[in-house]
């Protein structure tokens, strides 16, 4: 029996567990018929994850055998006796935080990173194939950048941004930081690194955004920490970047502007060519250097045609209570699904801070009771709604049906999350070991997939 011979709504079914990622793709090539389906399972299936993510209806699981870690190049700081790796595995990216990720076609790539002890920082680059399921080195035809962590990544087409980041080394009486400010492009197609140029100021723990300007692309920079800790840059760095005739991008020119506050691990989104958002991180006072608050005020960025001159408009944040007094940790790793932003992130309670209205601090003195001390072991859901961010300046948080979602895994901190067609994946990251009180860095993927409902 030919399966084309079936009845269309036994066809669309069995082909509606097709990836949209490019299977559905490959399956329109069959024929009309196959296209005409193969389009209508996709629209259907995009618009079922819109839908349940909004409502926060996520299910996890983990991706492949997570046994070992993968035997890596990477920085051990010159004062410490270099350890030899022990990894069973050469193909999967080793235990790491602060770390960076982005998806293209049908792989995530992995860069960078550093273990939470500090003892070793990468420059390496993996890739996991979201169809076979499986991690390989990514090679490179000439020199990675130096290990870093912190740093910002963002994608354009086929071609990967790294901007700044740090390494650390710790010494019994004080700890060291070294800064970058260079800017290095990766060509997925080439599988070669370019040093594109250095930026005006050394930062980490920014934020970047790239916008497009006729044939040109601006790389927007935000927040971070400087070689001042305890105050940071308080510039926006506009870099404009050009691709030269070997198809390599090269930094041309910067401009800074000043920006309202200083800020590190916030989000920061494109809205369009000439707008971005900036939300939430932390911030540090100078009178007190050790002390992080946790934001929840909003920026909109909005520059003007040839990116000469910038506006600021504060925006509204509304609904932060649907939480009952529970928030995410940090907000600088999310995912952005249409016109609303996901964060799974350990969760932690927060009272009005003395110094601003818009400043949190964690309450220590609030403790978890009943069901909630098993709980907030697990990654929580947070969904901020940004649709009306242009029209009425304002963003809203929004309750989620499962918190903690269905087989959430215990929370990690300084992991990173990617969209990948119509699933959300999560590597890395480090989990706090009740036993040891110590971190323990995590290699593990995780998929994240939202509940399909039989509708009546």
């Amino acid at each position: 029996m030919d399966i084309s011979s079936l009845p269309d709504e036994l066809l669309e079914h069995i082909l509606s567990y097709l990836s949209v990622v490019t299977d559905l793709y490959v399956a329109s090539k069959v024929s009309k018929l196959w296209r005409k389906i193969c389009s209508d399972v996709f629209g259907f299936k995009i618009e079922t994850f819109h839908k349940e993510s909004r409502n926060g209806n996520f299910v996890w699981r983990l991706c492949g055998e997570q046994k070992s870690a993968g035997r890596t190049m990477h920085f051990v700081p010159k004062h410490m006796k270099p350890r030899p790796a022990s990894f069973d595995d050469l193909s999967k990216p080793s235990p790491r935080v602060m770390h960076n990720a982005t998806f293209y076609k049908n792989t995530i790539y992995v860069y960078g990173g550093e273990t939470s002890q500090k003892t070793s920082y990468f420059n390496d680059m993996f890739g996991y194939d979201v169809l076979t399921q499986k991690w390989e080195k990514v090679k490179s035809s000439n020199p990675s950048p130096t290990p870093r962590s912190s740093f910002s990544l963002v994608r354009n087409d086929d071609k990967i941004l790294i901007t700044g980041g740090c390494i650390s080394s710790r010494t019994p009486i004080r700890i060291t930081e070294k800064i970058f400010d260079d800017v290095f492009s990766y060509n997925i197609a080439n599988k070669s690194w370019n040093k594109s140029g250095s930026l005006r100021t050394k930062r980490y723990l920014h934020q970047s955004t790239c916008l497009r300007s006729g044939e040109s692309l601006k790389l927007v920079l935000v927040g971070g920490i400087g070689e001042n800790p305890h105050l940071g840059p308080t510039q926006i760095e506009v870099c404009t970047l050009t691709i030269d005739s070997n198809n390599l991008y090269n930094l041309t020119a910067t401009k800074t502007f000043d920006f309202p506050d200083v800020l590190i691990r916030h989000s920061q989104c494109k809205i369009d060519d000439h707008r971005i958002l900036v939300y939430g991180g932390m911030t540090k006072f100078p009178d007190q250097p050790i002390k992080c608050f946790i934001r929840n005020d909003a920026w909109l960025l909005e520059f003007d045609d040839l990116y000469e001159a910038v506006t600021f408009t504060k925006i509204n944040v509304e609904n932060v209570s649907v939480y009952h007094g529970m928030f995410p940790s940090v907000t600088n790793d999310y995912v952005r699904i249409r016109d609303f932003l996901v964060y799974f992130q350990r969760s932690c309670f927060i009272k009005e801070s003395a110094n601003c209205p818009d400043l949190f601090e964690v309450d220590h003195d609030r403790k978890p009771t009943g069901d909630a001390i098993y709980r907030q072991d697990y990654y929580h859901t947070f969904i901020l709604d940004i649709s009306q961010v242009v029209t009425t300046k304002t963003i809203t948080w929004q309750p989620v049906l499962n918190n903690p979602p269905k087989m959430a895994p215990r929370n990690s901190l300084f992991h990173k999350t990617v969209l990948a067609g119509d699933s959300i994946y999560v590597f890395g990251g480090s989990i706090h070991d009740r036993r040891t009180k110590q971190p323990q860095d995590s290699n593990n993927l995780y998929k994240v997939n939202v509940v399909r409902r039989i509708e009546n």
